[in-house]
């Protein structure tokens, strides 16, 4: 056998050893801490992207976006708003339709004064108009003019599958 003594300094190479027959204690004291350290390189370039993976499932088929509502239905009431008083017009949709909008105008509106007549709430009703809800629309309008006015409350309804 051949011992270290018998070798001379930097006469062995990588080459003349055999792969993994080394361990950690064959280096012991041999090996100072600072040499440990590895300077890491200037980054590769990026990887090529990689194929396309396969094609997931279909959806369900949607409804068709042009005819969503179905029907729209648009309908009007007529009511009186006393002078000096405040005072809430209903309009409601047909049966089986829902609120989608509304709102109140006065066609007596250009001999009230600014300020004598106001709207001061609009919002989707219970049938009835007797408190909110969606089938139909509510006004609340105050009327401090010379006289009576009269107010068309609007709401327009469509047909809807689920109402939350």
């Amino acid at each position: 056998m051949i011992s270290g003594k018998q070798i001379r300094d930097g006469s062995i190479t990588g080459a003349d050893v055999k792969n993994h027959s080394l361990t950690a204690r064959d280096f012991r004291g041999s090996i100072s801490a600072g040499s440990q350290t590895v300077n890491p390189g200037a980054p590769g370039e990026g990887g090529r992207d990689g194929a396309n993976g396969t094609a997931g499932a279909s959806g369900a088929a949607g409804s068709n976006g042009k005819d969503a509502f179905g029907t729209l239905d648009y309908n009007v009431a007529t009511f009186t708003a006393p002078v000096d008083d405040t005072s809430t017009g209903h309009v409601d949709c047909p049966a089986g339709l829902h609120a989608l909008g509304g709102g109140a105008e006065s066609p007596e509106s250009a001999r009230v004064l600014p300020g004598d007549f106001a709207i001061l709430d609009s919002y989707p009703a219970a049938r009835g108009g007797t408190a909110p809800g969606n089938e139909g629309w509510a006004v609340v309008v105050s009327n401090s003019g010379d006289g009576d006015v009269a107010v068309h409350v609007r709401v327009v309804c469509a047909p809807a599958g689920d109402v939350r």
